[in-house]
C-alpha cells in the first residue's frame, strides 16, 4: 500500500460517515416534525371540541355565549392553519360550515327582533349538538389516527437510524483496521 493512500482512505471514511450521519439526522427531523404537526392538529381539535361542548351546555342553560363564539371561531382558524392533508381540509371545512350555520342563527337570536326566539335557540342547540360536535369528533378521530401513523413512521425512522449508526461504527472500525494494517506495513519496510 502506498503511504499516501492512508490519508485518502481516512478522508473517504470520514466523508462517508458524515454523509450517513447527515442523512439520518434529516430523516429523524422530518419524522419528528410530522409527528409534532399531527399532535398540534389533534390538540387544536380537542380545544375546539371542548369549547363546543361548553357552548352546547351554555345554550341549554340559556346563558351568554358571545365569548365562547369568539373562542370557537379562533380555534377553527387555528385548525385551518394546521391543515396539511386533503382529508383534514374537508373535515375542518365541515366543522367551519356547521359553525357558520349556527352563527347565522345566533346572530338572529342576538338581534332579539324575532318573536320565535325559543325556536331559534333550539335550532342553534340542534346545530351544535347534532352537527358541529359530531363533525369535530370526526376531526379529532382523524387526528388521532394520524398521530398513530406518524408514531409508527417515527419508530421506523429510529430503527433505520440505529442501523445507520451501526453502519457508521462498523465502517469506522473496518477503516481503522485497514489504516492500521497500512501503517504497520509501511513501518515494517
Amino acid at each position: 500500500a502506498h503511504p499516501s493512500a492512508a490519508p485518502v482512505a481516512e478522508f473517504l471514511r470520514s466523508y462517508l460517515c458524515t454523509v450517513i450521519a447527515v442523512f439520518l439526522f434529516r430523516e429523524q427531523s422530518l419524522s419528528s416534525a410530522a409527528l409534532q404537526e399531527n399532535v398540534n392538529s389533534h390538540r387544536a381539535a380537542a380545544d375546539l371540541q371542548e369549547n363546543l361542548s361548553d357552548l352546547a351546555a351554555q345554550l341549554r342553560g340559556r346563558n351568554e355565549v358571545s365569548s365562547l363564539n369568539v373562542r370557537i371561531a379562533s380555534h377553527i382558524q387555528v385548525c385551518k392553519e394546521l391543515i396539511d392533508d386533503s382529508t383534514e381540509e374537508i373535515l375542518v371545512h365541515r366543522v367551519s360550515a356547521s359553525f357558520q350555520s349556527y352563527m347565522s342563527v345566533w346572530k338572529t337570536i342576538a338581534e332579539g327582533s324575532r318573536p320565535d326566539q325559543s325556536e331559534l335557540l333550539r335550532e342553534a342547540q340542534t346545530i351544535i349538538d347534532t352537527r358541529t360536535l359530531k363533525e369535530c369528533q370526526e376531526l379529532r378521530d382523524f387526528g388521532a389516527r394520524r398521530i398513530d401513523e406518524s408514531d409508527q413512521e417515527h419508530r421506523a425512522t429510529l430503527r433505520r437510524m440505529a442501523w445507520g449508526l451501526a453502519a457508521i461504527g462498523g465502517s469506522a472500525a473496518i477503516a481503522g483496521l485497514f489504516l492500521g494494517f497500512g501503517i504497520a506495513r509501511s513501518l515494517s519496510r
